[in-house]
């Protein structure tokens, strides 16, 4: 709906549920919502997910197209139409950094599968900005978890898509 505006939209629920001798609750009930969410959607404050907008119109006997009607400027076009949605929000700071090698190191103590995974994506994203930093950390635990060292060591190579100088690097430090 490239350059159309909404201008405004309407629907058809309240008439085609009361032509069907419905409650408000009994078709909210029958869809899986709440009686409120059918009176918003009456009153045209509230637009419908695809999924209930479907629901309904199966229940009323109608259309989709038939129960709601969308105007936009620039002609009028019928559609179901959803606000879109939000990117999910950041949960940090944005990439790590080696500040947080050593609390990965406190992490590689417990040797579950889920822990091993997750220090070997961070050890990468780290080496992203400072391999030899990443690699350093990664050759301190050799010895006392060599699963997750190896795990690293795989991980780092594949977010540098396996390039010569990281296989290097790896190479001259890890023998």
């Amino acid at each position: 709906m490239v350059g159309l505006k909404q201008v405004r939209r309407s629907n058809r629920v309240r008439e085609l549920r009361n032509a069907k001798k419905l409650t408000q609750a009994g078709l909210a009930q029958a869809v899986g919502v709440t009686r409120q969410t059918i009176i918003s959607l009456e009153d045209n404050r509230f637009n419908p997910s695809l999924d209930l907008a479907f629901k309904i119109s199966r229940i009323l006997g109608s259309t989709v197209d038939g129960l709601f009607n969308y105007e936009f400027e620039g002609g009028k076009k019928k559609a179901v139409a959803r606000p879109k949605a939000k990117p999910p929000k950041s949960r940090g700071a944005g990439e790590p950094t080696e500040k947080i090698l050593p609390l990965l190191g406190l992490m590689a103590a417990r040797r579950d599968a889920g822990t091993m995974k997750r220090v070997s994506h961070l050890v990468a994203r780290v080496s992203l900005k400072s391999p030899d930093k990443a690699l350093e950390t990664v050759a301190g635990w050799r010895k006392k978890n060599p699963e997750l060292a190896s795990k690293c060591l795989r991980a780092i190579r594949k977010a540098h898509g396996n390039s010569r100088e990281v296989r290097e690097k790896i190479r001259k430090r890890f023998g």
